[in-house]
């Protein structure tokens, strides 16, 4: 289990050519969701995704998709949350996500703080 480590190093673009980095992610807790468009479980869970994406206060925590693929793709999707572009699956390995759709949360310091979930119900649940 990762729980309790620190995020691991990574360099990688959103949809948009931006890189982002962990330190990036430090200051709110963040939802780290690993996604795929061609995952049918990933599809039903994208309308619960949207309308948490919108609603969510100030105190949830941020959403970020690690996904893979076409970032034209991806805009289209319609999520205000950074979507990133891990074709290389380097976080979604270091985090020990093999399966789409699962998720982890991390805390404000960028520390794992919980067990990788997998399935909308158990995201859901974080």
């Amino acid at each position: 289990s990762n729980l309790g480590q620190e995020l691991p190093e990574f360099e990688i673009e959103d949809v948009s050519g931006k890189a982002v980095t962990p330190k990036d992610l430090v200051g709110k807790p963040t939802l780290i969701t690993y996604w795929s468009q061609g995952c049918g479980w990933c599809q039903r869970m994208l309308d619960d995704l949207r309308d948490w994406d919108k609603t969510k206060g100030q105190d949830e925590p941020n959403l970020i998709i690690v996904s893979a693929g076409d970032a034209e793709l991806h805009k289209d999707i319609g999520l205000q949350s950074t979507i990133l572009l891990d074709n290389e699956g380097v976080v979604s390995k270091s985090l020990g996500m093999s399966g789409t759709p699962s998720a982890v949360l991390i805390n404000e310091h960028g520390k794992i703080i919980s067990e990788v979930a997998v399935g909308a119900d158990n995201i859901w649940s974080l």
